[in-house]
């Protein structure tokens, strides 16, 4: 898994975070890390 990739991912859940918006309305963390290992094309 590229270093680069899982930073552009957790500053932009980051991002999101700072704008105040509910945690509700992000990926749980094992979604979040489900869906990036299916975006990389693993199983």
């Amino acid at each position: 898994m590229a270093p680069t990739l899982v930073n552009v991912l957790v500053a932009f859940r980051e991002m999101i975070s700072s704008l105040g918006w509910p945690e509700e309305w992000l990926p749980s963390r094992r979604r979040w890390w489900s869906w990036m290992a299916v975006s990389l094309g693993r199983p």
